[in-house]
């Protein structure tokens, strides 16, 4: 694989089983400025790929990139090391009831919170330009609400595979997470910590960032509601004494941040299966809003 100047670009190759023995997918970093296009050639031959360039799973459990950062499962939890810190439980997925519908929030009563266990299923994905770190959690959650907004009996199960990518010379770590859902009136979340402390979070709108203040105790003031959910259309920072925490996502989703010893998580929804735009004796149901379906987010 040559780029524009003849030089060797590094890439990752793998028989497609899904098709024949032929075909192969081909990976590697593209660098395309941000106007314009960049030309590769691709020299076919009837040998393969030298053994580094194969794509290797194995059942381990760290992956870690040039700049000294680590991402690892230990004892049930996903730890991120970097310059000396640690952040125990980064990531893990909450799921909660669900009354509202799109134009508001409204928690049932009363709801149960459950949080996702991590399974055995660990491996890495090892590659020329990219390690991952490939793992599998799973909840048991209501299938549905009832009319009065509490769980419905009965158990639904929600299986969860995650992949968290560190990408050769790209900084940060790369999540992709995929599950199907089968049950109804609910939300489900991915909690970051940061380990910062902070009384504000920036979330970008439509013409720049916009600073929101955290509401550290709850409180509700009936003239004027004070929430911490906010509309997140592709990032949200914290900003600590002395780093930035940096979270981005695709599409318009919500963030909320959540206070745990004074250190600030991201709470950041990868669901709302509502199926509402509009709940109560007039309500008006949205058709297909329950998102009983595959999900990759």
């Amino acid at each position: 694989l040559l780029d524009d100047k003849d030089e060797e670009v590094n890439f990752s190759w793998v028989l497609d089983e899904t098709d024949s023995e032929y075909t192969c997918q081909i990976g590697f970093r593209a660098k395309v400025d941000t106007v314009g296009y960049s030309v590769y050639t691709l020299k076919l031959s009837d040998k393969k790929p030298d053994a580094h360039h194969n794509v290797v799973t194995n059942n381990g459990k760290v992956i870690g990139n040039v700049a000294g950062e680590a991402l690892l499962v230990d004892k049930g939890q996903v730890v991120w090391s970097r310059r000396g810190q640690r952040i125990n439980d980064f990531l893990s997925f909450f799921d909660g009831g669900d009354a509202g519908d799109t134009y508001n929030y409204r928690k049932p009563q009363p709801d149960v919170v459950v949080r996702a266990g991590m399974t055995d299923m660990v491996s890495i994905e090892s590659t020329a330009t990219y390690e991952r770190l490939i793992f599998r959690m799973r909840m048991r959650i209501a299938p549905d609400l009832k009319e009065d907004a509490s769980r419905a009996r009965g158990l639904s199960l929600l299986d969860i595979t995650t992949t968290a990518t560190f990408y050769d010379n790209i900084p940060g770590i790369y999540f992709r997470t995929t599950f199907t859902n089968k049950a109804k009136d609910h939300r489900l979340r991915a909690h970051f910590r940061t380990n910062l402390k902070a009384d504000n979070i920036l979330t970008d709108a439509v013409f720049g960032l916009t600073k929101r203040k955290i509401v550290k105790d709850g409180a509700q003031v009936a003239t004027h509601p004070q929430i911490n959910v906010f509309p997140m259309q592709t990032l949200t920072a914290i900003e600590g004494e002395k780093e930035t925490f940096m979270l981005m996502s695709r599409g318009l989703t919500e963030i909320e941040p959540v206070m745990d010893k004074e250190e600030v998580t991201l709470a950041l929804t990868l669901l709302r299966a509502v199926g509402w735009l509009k709940r109560g004796d007039d309500g008006i149901p949205a058709k297909g809003a329950q998102y009983e379906r595959d999900i990759v987010v």
